[in-house]
């Protein structure tokens, strides 16, 4: 009989314990939501990318291999006319993306898959996961392949893969660096792309317009 009262206490005990550990983790995880309600950023992260560097790396972004390799074939095969179809593509893009902007901004702290399941719900936001993740796996493969062929223009006896791999290692090393330098590397790397696009586009149009004579 003198053992049952230990018992009790001990129960006790272990309950009063789990109460505060539960108590602990919902005002750990209110205080993380509130902080994404109100827009505000935690106390241990620290903003290291500039307004140039957000704002260069967003046109860098948009600008690919495929403007300046699969755009080239494309309108070698189905001529001007392809620029119609850019423009349609590129007016769908600024409706989703402004759509995108406004429910970022009405839902902080949520990605592309928590915004769709808000939206459409939890199946279709989950196989939209699974497409977006597959979607740039294929697309990184496909991006570092042209940049080994962009390369082999000036290494011609070096293989593909070989190049391809230096520019995969190039990207990853970029990447390991803290986020400061890695804003001012990709700041200068996507103004190299924004003018490369500016001059070939002066170039064209001189092409088209006769001031320059094509090879």
């Amino acid at each position: 009989m003198t053992e049952r009262p230990n018992y009790y206490i001990l129960k006790l005990s272990f309950l009063l314990n789990r109460i505060k550990a539960k108590k602990h983790i919902y005002e750990s995880t209110s205080e993380q939501k509130g902080c994404c309600q109100h827009g505000t950023i935690p106390s241990q992260l620290q903003k290291g990318l500039l307004p140039r560097h957000v704002q260069l790396i967003a046109l860098g972004g948009m600008i690919g291999t495929g403007i300046f390799k699969g755009s080239a074939e494309a309108i070698h095969i189905a001529g001007p006319s392809v620029v119609l179809t850019y423009l349609i593509g590129g007016v769908l893009l600024f409706w989703i993306m402004a759509a995108l902007a406004e429910m970022a901004i009405a839902y902080p702290g949520s990605n592309v898959q928590h915004l769709i399941r808000r939206a459409f719900g939890f199946r279709l936001s989950w196989i939209v996961g699974w497409l977006y993740w597959i979607n740039w796996t294929l697309v990184t493969v496909v991006e570092l392949l042209a940049a080994g062929s962009f390369l082999s223009y000036w290494f011609p006896s070096a293989p593909l893969w070989l190049l391809a791999l230096l520019c995969a290692c190039l990207i990853m090393g970029l990447n390991l660096f803290p986020v400061k330098y890695y804003g001012e590397a990709e700041f200068w790397l996507a103004g190299l792309k924004v003018a490369a696009l500016v001059v070939f586009i002066v170039l064209g149009a001189g092409v088209w317009a006769g001031v320059i004579q094509a090879a």
